[in-house]
This record gives C-alpha cells, sequence and structure tokens, in this order.
C-alpha cells in the first residue's frame, strides 16, 4: 500500500492490494469515499513510471503531465504551480457506459519536495 495525502485538506489518494493484475485505487476525505479496482498490464507504462518522471522535476513545469488507465477508468494528472504546489485531479469512472454512470473527478494538493518519496513508494508498491 502506498499514499498520497493532501498539503491542505485531509484528502488521501490510496493505492492497495495490488496482485501482478490489477490494484484498488482509493480517494476519501470530508465528504468523499470513492474505491475502484484498476486492471494493471506489466507491459503497459504504469503509474511508478509516471510517479519516477515527476519526481525528476527539480523545478516547477509549465505542462500537465496525465497518466489514464488502460480502460479509461482511473486517470491522474499533475500540474505544478510556480511555487511548487502540486495538484493532483483524480478521475474515477464507475460503471461506464451504464445508464448509473458516475464520473469523480477530485483535486489533492501536495509539494514538488513529495514527488520523489511518492514515486518511490510506487516503484516499491508495484515492485518495479
Amino acid at each position: 500500500m502506498f499514499s498520497i495525502h493532501s498539503a491542505s485538506s485531509d484528502r488521501q489518494l490510496i493505492f492497495s492490494n495490488f496482485n501482478g493484475e490489477k490494484f484498488q485505487v482509493e480517494i476519501h476525505g470530508s465528504g468523499l469515499n470513492s474505491t475502484k479496482s484498476i486492471w494493471h498490464d506489466e507491459h503497459y507504462s504504469g503509474l511508478d513510471e509516471f510517479f519516477k518522471y515527476l519526481a525528476q522535476s527539480t523545478s516547477p513545469w509549465a505542462n500537465e503531465q496525465k497518466w489514464e488507465s488502460l480502460e479509461g477508468d482511473f486517470s491522474i494528472t499533475a500540474a505544478c504551480s510556480r511555487t511548487g504546489a502540486v495538484t493532483f485531479t483524480i478521475g474515477i469512472l464507475h460503471m461506464a457506459g451504464n445508464e448509473e454512470e458516475a464520473r469523480i473527478r477530485v483535486g489533492l494538493l501536495t509539494e514538488l519536495g513529495q514527488l520523489e518519496t511518492i514515486a518511490r513508494d510506487a516503484v516499491k508498491f508495484f515492485k518495479r
């Protein structure tokens, strides 16, 4: 398990239960709780690579960086302000194509200096 904690609220993004084929992602905080199992293909560039790429940044970057699951049911976008505040925008899609489809879009604020730890935890979680 590894998690990303907000620097400005009680929001938390949690990755857990990786078994080589799928993992679970959960976002929760005041008035918010969503959990989704995400398929993971070892030949597909994974989240660990995404976080490692972000962690290479020693200064704020200009363009948003995005990772999306193969099925499009989970995405995470990272943007960095000039002051080093990193905002992750998390997207979760439940029951795609169903009449009761639900889309959740949540922001989570962290800091540029936290990216190295997040990347290290992601690599350990996905065992790469």
